[in-house]
């Protein structure tokens, strides 16, 4: 039986071709190992810093709302949720008396992914699934905890 032609002619050709094939050849692997490395780092990195900016909205809108919170200002706590319109991944908000009593919610018009039930109180910290990020902060006045505040992002927005 004959050889492949390719087998046939790296038998014939120079060792001056046989050099640059192998050199291409190790070469393209590299190249496309690192393009893969780069591809995988580039998911990571954008996967954290998802999750750090909506925990940094979520201390911020906190903050912002520990007032209304306190003297139960419904008017206060809705301006408080307010700059979440422009936050187009902000699906839904809760924020919560240190009872977890529901006190005020914000979801936006056209949400589609996981609503915050009335009686659910999530613990602090942050749950990521496929579809969604969920970040609960306390709200804290005066280094006492009254409440807290729960935000879901959509990561497919």
């Amino acid at each position: 039986m004959g050889r492949a032609p390719v087998v046939q002619g790296m038998q014939r050709a120079s060792l001056r071709r046989k050099l640059i094939a192998v050199s291409m050849g190790t070469t393209t692997v590299a190249l496309l190992v690192a393009c893969a490395l780069l591809i995988a780092y580039d998911f990571v990195t954008f996967h954290a810093s998802e999750i750090a900016a909506l925990e940094t909205l979520t201390d911020t809108v906190a903050s912002g709302s520990a007032g209304a919170l306190s003297f139960e200002d419904e008017t206060e706590a809705r301006a408080a949720l307010a700059p979440l319109q422009v936050h187009t991944n902000v699906v839904a908000a809760r924020i919560r008396m240190l009872d977890s009593r529901p006190f005020l919610a914000y979801d936006a018009p056209g949400a589609a992914v996981e609503r915050i039930a009335p009686g659910d109180a999530p613990a602090v910290g942050v749950d990521v699934t496929r579809d969604r990020i969920r970040a609960t902060r306390p709200i804290m006045l005066a280094g006492e905890r009254i409440g807290a505040l729960t935000l879901v992002a959509s990561r497919d927005r």
